[in-house]
């Protein structure tokens, strides 16, 4: 995909990612995106092994989103409403690094899921 369909889009700058499905950009104020479409395992809570699993997604998505040129923040909106966007305190987006859809990258690299529990 060349451009995200239509929504709120803007470039951003990586903060630091909290772990394979959640990072903080930067807009013009600092945000904490929650991917969307894309599920990996926690880094709090859980078992050792499930923690194991969920670093390594944590390791991989800062690799991606380091690696890239740039970072593109797309907020699908329906009905132009943005509240309807955010998840605990979070904005639920997707999240491109340079022309590649994050979420896609994730799930094919073997780092998440496209559903939780997935």
């Amino acid at each position: 995909m060349k451009q995200p369909p239509l929504g709120w889009t803007t470039p951003v700058k990586l903060i630091r990612a909290l772990d394979g499905d959640t990072v903080e950009v930067v807009v013009e104020r600092k945000m904490i995106i929650r991917i969307e479409d894309l599920w990996c395992e926690e880094v709090r809570g859980g078992t050792a092994e499930t923690k194991e699993v969920g670093f390594a997604a944590k390791d991989h998505i800062l690799k991606i989103i380091t690696d890239a040129e740039t970072l593109v923040l797309h907020v699908p909106l329906q009905d132009n409403d943005l509240k309807d966007r955010f998840s605990m305190s979070r904005v639920i987006g997707r999240l491109f690094a340079d022309t590649h859809d994050v979420s896609v990258t994730m799930i094919d690299d073997g780092h998440g899921t496209a559903e939780k529990g997935g």
